[in-house]
């Protein structure tokens, strides 16, 4: 489940999973470790410099703080912030999961003010949560980190592709686990979770019974090869319950289905499955952690076409040429591995952080 991560302690607190018996081979894995030993390092010789709190620092500031700054980001001495230092700090923004404004705010004063030993904790930890993943990943893959809001499709352990992603709010997280993409639905219905139904449609409906239709919504009852639609003004709104909602509400395939055109089907017992969103805008976030749980994908088509395979595309191009809704079998099954990483090391080697948006990290990383 989300946050259940397994802690190793030993008689200095938490310590590294290589410092404790077999550690995974996984390349993401290996480069936080080495990341690790030079937090240590650093820290051995007393850490970065802390910047005194003050006015924001911006292109054309002057003084001792921007020394401290140009110290903690090193970058060369002096005491005024030019083009080449903003360029650095913004650098260091994205590092930190920060929009690079290349200022120096509270927010990012903050972050670059977090003390080496927190850092090193937060690493850690995050080497643990990659105990969670099998021994063998697959090839390809799928792997979803789920602060970073993004996917990734390795191949012979290399990022061959990226798309951005919206998971789960954090009352409604989308857990960590490991699975396999099955299929991929073209056109795909929508079956509104219960949950949802009671919690965003039950009061609306308790107001207004025509509400569904706005929504494109179809009352259904009965199972799905004998479903009867209801006319939802023919219900007493106001005696149906938690715990006694006979009904299922669907939304046709189309332009405003919530799954968009394309969802992809795992196996898991969560309900959590990655699919289109007919919801665009959310991808220009900086935060988006905005979904019930599932994974919106930004670029879900040429997920689609990357899964499929180049037998499998005259037809896909035939299900995206009509309206009905259509499965296509991912052959053989491409896992796809989700795991809540804070601390990650980039491919250009940079160790990287994420807002800690569940807040799974725990006190010692904060």
């Amino acid at each position: 489940m989300p946050g259940l991560f397994v802690v190793l302690l030993g008689a200095g607190g938490v310590v590294s999973p290589a410092e404790i018996g077999e550690a995974p081979t996984h390349a993401g894995y290996v480069r936080l470790r080495t990341a690790l030993t030079g937090l240590r390092e650093l820290e051995a010789k007393g850490g970065w410099p802390v910047i005194p709190d003050g006015p924001k620092l911006a292109r054309g500031s002057r003084g001792p703080r921007v020394s401290l700054l140009r110290q903690r980001l090193n970058a060369p001495a002096g005491e005024l912030f030019d083009e080449a230092l903003a360029v650095t700090l913004r650098r260091a923004q994205e590092q930190h999961g920060i929009a690079p404004d290349g200022k120096l705010g509270p927010l990012t004063l903050a972050e670059l003010n977090v003390p080496v030993a927190r850092r090193i904790a937060q690493v850690e930890l995050n080497l643990e949560r990659w105990l969670s993943l099998p021994r063998v990943l697959g090839d390809p893959y799928v792997f979803v980190n789920i602060p970073r809001f993004e996917l990734e499709l390795m191949r012979g352990g290399v990022s061959v592709w990226r798309t951005r992603i919206v998971v789960g709010k954090a009352f409604t997280p989308t857990p960590v686990f490991s699975d396999q993409i099955v299929a991929v639905m073209i056109n795909p219905p929508w079956n509104v979770p219960e949950s949802i139904a009671l919690s965003e449609y039950l009061p609306e409906l308790q107001k207004n019974p025509k509400a569904l239709k706005r929504h494109g919504l179809h009352l259904v009852k009965g199972a799905e090869d004998s479903a009867v639609e209801i006319d939802p003004t023919t219900v007493n709104w106001h005696t149906v319950k938690e715990g006694d909602f006979p009904y299922r509400l669907r939304q046709e395939p189309g332009p405003d289905n919530a799954l968009g055109r394309v969802k992809f089907l795992l196996t898991n017992d969560f309900g959590v499955y990655l699919h289109d969103t007919p919801s665009r805008s959310l991808f220009g976030h900086l935060d988006r952690d905005l979904s019930h749980g599932c994974i919106r994908v930004e670029n879900p088509l040429e997920l689609a076409r990357l899964l499929l395979g180049e037998s499998s595309q005259e037809p896909l191009r035939e299900a995206l040429d009509q309206p009905k809704e259509r499965r296509l079998s991912v052959k053989p099954p491409v896992p796809v591995h989700i795991l809540y990483l804070t601390a990650w090391v980039d491919d250009s080697g940079a160790l990287r952080f994420s807002p800690d948006v569940y807040e799974f990290d725990g006190p010692a990383a904060h």
